[in-house]
């Protein structure tokens, strides 16, 4: 029992902090959960939404890093 609205995965990487929302193919993603997201992004670190492996690839910018996707 968090806040609301918290991402289900939170990082910092090299200084920067992730937060990742997981939802299925079909979930909807809360007001809160979007606020907090926008908040993440405004402060400069990555916040973002993933409905697939390719989607969390892709939040992070590592694209180039995976030959076969």
């Amino acid at each position: 029992m968090g806040q609301p609205g918290v991402p289900d995965i939170l990082a910092c990487h090299k200084g920067r902090f992730i937060g990742i929302e997981l939802k299925a193919p079909n979930g909807k993603v809360s007001d809160q959960q979007t606020e907090f997201l926008k908040r993440i992004n405004e402060a400069g670190g990555i916040g973002f939404v993933a409905r697939t492996l390719d989607e969390v690839i892709d939040g992070l910018g590592l694209g180039d890093r995976f030959l076969i996707r």
